[in-house]
């Protein structure tokens, strides 16, 4: 370049304070993808079968023209994977399962590259975004994992059926494969993955690793879907990112929300290959554009203050809602899809509360106060798993992650996320008995329960464990048999087991502080599985109960129920007519049956979610009782104090 063209460049460089267009490198997932033969598909026994599917395009999120062909299976072949048990797996040594495992997870971190090139050309996901967030967490899944197959605790058996299967939609984090796949691998599990198109390739790149390194053909098999399959699993707040509340106290609000809007003034929103991008968009996705423009019109007829960094309807960018009683629940899509993040002031703590568990999303919130006595009842009294203060979220293997309301069910991560894939001792079940159809007035005696369950939770544990001694010196007078055996084991061992509650550390710069709290309002079928240790356990976590009961158990649970602040423990007889009024109502948090699939299957896929099967093999009450809530606090340095 000569001379003079240098400094006019530089010149125009500082007038216009921007570097002109730098565009990344995506040569290494191209040719990637060609020797793919640029076309995926689900094979039943070896990858150098002839392809089978329906094929479908898969569009280039920055240029919109095709990368590759995802062959999407017909049911019968699906099927057909589902009856591949491979073997091989379950037989290698637990030594050599960590070994593997763990290798898997520094291959990715070699691959990072080639990862992040697949997410920009997939996804439009930026490249700094992926390798200093998504790589890291999906290697360190693995590698966290990997020590857990080494483990020959009886507590960690493996379940007999020997095969996870996983949904996983487009919109899902990359780290999230790792997610479900390192703890079922270290759990011996064969593994049956359905993907979204878009996700397919990065996925299939996780499979060639892995068996480069040895894990044995067919243990991790990969379903392309057709991304319409996937919707009914959609959850946009399973993301990290998708914090769709934030609560600032007033004094602090306007400060707050002045930074927040000159920040997104300043954020170049482009597609994913440009470096100088803050924020990446899918040129593919135009639904995403439809639904976040309906809701700012939304939002507006309401009276809603709308901030966007420009006022253009046919591209996309960031929006922030700025509003007082704020009804989430009638903004945007059933889903959550439109990327909206609602920005609310509050006064009191019982405001915040109210404003933030105003929503179906459970997952994610965060919280801005220069208070900390204030931040920490808010945190407390927040029906939300994950909560930032202060700041972002950060994620980590060990973290444990316990969805509420309508983010789902069960834990990810952790240990108690390696013991979704494994059971344990074995528990006696009783036979089923005839029901009665007699309705009792369930909704009632549900608001009563759940009243009772607010201030039950509130009680000190070592109030409870009098409560429940008391009852155990009742029950030794009594015909010993082997239900009222069961009830006394069940409550010594539930204070025992009780001791390590909660836990505080150290994750990067943060504080984390993850807490037990109760599920809130169990139902528990005692007709089915006569399980005394889930009812003593459910009780001392801090939950009320409603019991369907026969009539064998009904004086020693009517004894406890007596025992109890009225409202704690209901004991009804089991019929039909009540278990379907249960199903229904919202305010159940979770049902503990064994066969009752027929009447929650019938129910739509957000409503069934609170059944949770207690079979002959249950594992780890005390995990089924409680949710854990995560508070991470940003530690501060020394340097920022102000004396």
């Amino acid at each position: 370049m000569e001379p003079a063209k240098v400094k006019n460049k530089i010149g125009d460089i500082f007038n216009n304070m921007a570097y002109g267009p730098n565009f990344e490198d995506t040569k290494l997932a191209i040719d990637w993808l060609k020797t793919k033969q640029s076309s995926f598909f689900a094979y039943i026994k070896k990858p150098t079968e002839e392809l089978n599917g329906t094929p479908l395009p898969l569009l280039s999120a920055i240029k919109q023209e095709q990368l590759c062909t995802i062959n999407v299976p017909d049911i019968d072949t699906v099927k057909k994977i589902l009856e591949q048990e491979e073997k091989s797996w379950k037989v290698v040594n637990p030594l050599e399962k960590t070994k593997i495992i763990n290798k898997i997870g520094l291959e990715i971190e070699r691959k990072a590259e080639l990862f992040a090139q697949l997410e920009i050309l997939t996804r439009g996901i930026l490249a700094k975004h992926t390798k200093s967030k998504a790589i890291n967490l999906l290697a360190q899944y693995f590698q966290y994992y990997s020590a857990f197959a080494f483990c020959s605790d009886e507590e960690f058996k493996v379940k007999e059926s020997g095969i996870a299967v996983g949904v996983i939609s487009n919109e899902n984090y990359l780290a999230h494969l790792g997610l479900f796949i390192a703890p079922a691998l270290a759990a011996g599990h064969n593994i049956v993955l359905q993907i979204g198109s878009q996700l397919a390739p990065a996925a299939f790149l996780l499979q060639e690793i892995a068996l480069s390194v040895g894990l044995p053909e067919g243990t991790l098999r990969i379903i392309p879907s057709d991304d319409g399959e996937l919707v009914p699993y959609f959850t946009m707040d399973s993301l990290p990112w998708s914090t769709d509340t934030i609560l600032v106290q007033e004094n602090i609000f306007p400060t707050f929300l002045t930074k927040l809007k000159s920040k997104l003034t300043t954020l170049e929103v482009s597609t994913a290959d440009n470096k100088s991008a803050r924020i990446s968009i899918n040129l593919n996705n135009t639904s995403q554009l439809n639904d976040l423009n309906n809701t700012t019109k939304q939002a507006k007829l309401q009276g809603i203050e709308v901030f966007q960094a420009t006022d253009k309807s046919d591209v996309w960018n960031p929006c922030v809602l700025v509003g007082g009683q704020i009804n989430h629940n009638a903004l945007g899509s059933k889903d959550g899809q439109s990327n909206v993040i609602t920005v609310v002031a509050f006064r009191s703590i019982d405001e915040a509360v109210s404003l933030a568990n105003n929503s179906k999303q459970g997952l994610w919130a965060s919280v801005w106060s220069d208070n900390a006595n204030l931040i920490n009842e808010l945190t407390r009294k927040l029906k939300i798993s994950n909560i930032s203060v202060n700041g972002s979220y950060e994620l980590s293997p060990e973290v444990v992650i316990s969805p509420t309301k309508d983010s789902g069910m069960g834990y990810f991560g952790g240990k108690e996320g390696f013991m979704e894939y494994s059971s344990g001792p074995i528990v006696s079940k009783c036979t089923n008995l005839g029901r009665s159809d007699s309705v009792a007035n369930v909704d009632s005696i549900v608001n009563a329960a759940k009243k009772a369950q607010e201030s039950w939770q509130k009680i000190p544990s070592i109030q409870k464990q009098k409560i429940l001694q008391d009852f155990a010196e009742n029950l030794s007078p009594l015909k010993s048999s082997e239900w009222v055996n069961d009830l006394l084991k069940s409550i010594y061992k539930t204070i025992h087991n009780s001791s390590v509650s909660n836990a505080t550390s150290i994750l990067g710069g943060y504080n984390l502080a993850s807490i037990r709290e109760p599920r809130g309002l169990i139902v528990i079928d005692v007709c089915q599985c006569k399980n005394a240790e889930l009812i003593i356990t459910s009780i001392y976590e801090g939950n009320s109960l409603i019991v369907l009961s026969d009539d064998s158990s009904n004086s020693e649970l009517k004894l406890l129920s007596s025992k109890l602040p009225n409202g704690v423990l209901n004991v009804l007889p089991h019929g039909t007519n009540t278990l379907e009024k249960l199903s229904k109502n919202e305010k159940i948090s979770c049902y503990f049956g064994d066969d009752c699939q027929k009447i929650f299957a019938s129910l739509p896929l957000r409503d069934s979610k609170k059944y949770i099967n207690t079979p002959m093999q249950m594992k780890d009450f005390y995990s089924k009782t409680g949710i854990i809530k995560n508070i991470l606090t940003d530690i501060g340095k020394s340097s920022t104090c102000s004396f």
